[in-house]
Parts: C-alpha cells; sequence; structure tokens
C-alpha cells in the first residue's frame, strides 16, 4: 500500500515540478524583456491621452554664447476636444552632451524645471485645442552658462507638463506631462563664419 502511493505520488510531483516551472520561464522572459533597451524615434517621445509634442530648430550649429532658438508644436491627437496651459509648452528642459576623452567617455546633463507662477487676473493662458489641431511657440536658450562651456554635440529634450484639474467653459484642462522628441546641435568657438 506505501508502494502504490510513492508510485502515484511521483507523477503527481512531476505535474507539479512543470506547473512551477512554466510560470517561472515565463517571468525571466518577461524580464528579459524588460531590460532590453529601446530603439529610438526621432518623432514625438510620447503621446499622452491624446496629446504630442515635436519640436524643431533652425540651425545645428551654435556658437557659444549664443541663443538656440527651438519651435515647439502641442498637436491634439485625440478624438475629443482638450484644454492646455500655453505657459508650460516650455516646462522642463534636458539638455545633454557626450564627449570622448582620453580616459574615457564623459556624459553630462542639464535639466532645468520652470514653474510660471499663479496665473494672473484675467490673463487667459488656457487655450482649447480640436482634434487635430496644434499650438505652436517659440523660445531662445542662452547657451553661455557652465555647461555649455566646451564645444561638441549637445541634445535636448523639452516637456509639457500641467498638473492643474480643472477646466475651461466645457472642456476639461489636460493634466500630465508630455516629452518632445529629441534633436541634436553642435556648439562651436568660432566668431566668423557660424550660423546665428
Amino acid at each position: 500500500m506505501g508502494v502504490g502511493m510513492t508510485n502515484r505520488g511521483r507523477p503527481q510531483c512531476r505535474n507539479l515540478s512543470l506547473i512551477l516551472c512554466l510560470p517561472a520561464l515565463v517571468l525571466c522572459f518577461c524580464s528579459a524583456g524588460a531590460v532590453m533597451e529601446a530603439p529610438r524615434i526621432d518623432g514625438p517621445q510620447t503621446i499622452v491621452r491624446g496629446l504630442s509634442f515635436h519640436i524643431t530648430t533652425a540651425s545645428t550649429t551654435v556658437r557659444l554664447g549664443a541663443k538656440l532658438t527651438i519651435e515647439g508644436e502641442l498637436i491634439n491627437t485625440g478624438s475629443e476636444r482638450l484644454a492646455i496651459d500655453t505657459r508650460m509648452l516650455w516646462y522642463k528642459s534636458h539638455f545633454s552632451s557626450s564627449r570622448i576623452k582620453s580616459n574615457g567617455g564623459e556624459i553630462a546633463s542639464m535639466e532645468t524645471i520652470g514653474d510660471p507662477g499663479t496665473e494672473a487676473p484675467g490673463l487667459d493662458v488656457y487655450l482649447i485645442l480640436d482634434p487635430g489641431q496644434s499650438y505652436k511657440a517659440s523660445t531662445n536658450f542662452t547657451l553661455k552658462n557652465k555647461f555649455f562651456r566646451k564645444p561638441g554635440r549637445y541634445t535636448v529634450r523639452l516637456t509639457y507638463g500641467q498638473f492643474h484639474e480643472g477646466s475651461t467653459g466645457d472642456v476639461k484642462l489636460f493634466s500630465g506631462a508630455v516629452s518632445s522628441n529629441q534633436i541634436s546641435f553642435d556648439l562651436t568657438l568660432c566668431k566668423n563664419g557660424c550660423p546665428k
């Protein structure tokens, strides 16, 4: 009788082992997939609930201490109207650079978060975007602080961010953050012959 129980128990243990191993294998495959690097996209970086953000610049070469002009475009890619805060197009800027040195590479980055403050009385800062509509604006970044002290290749990515709940009229105010695509530019030391 004890032998019969052992024989019946072995296949049950094997089945139990298979049942326990299968989820472990699935977890291993999922974990390996999560570690893989996503491909780089040179379009809108994120689309959040129907809103995307795309930036461009007219010049890919900028003189040290000069201004880099960036145009940003928020696009309503959804199927419903939404309201945006036009002050928050430049909520966050992220500049980075990579330089090759004799002893290895160096990666540096600088992130700035802005706050436009409270809404001025009577100032209409909200804009309603119908599906397919966009809002464009441009801004200048002066490249003269300590981060921009060496010539080389730099990249920039901007983030639109608006975190207040509410609405304007009957249209809900977008709440959240949307990152732009990343653009590159070369910073030079030349005084003559550089694009302005």
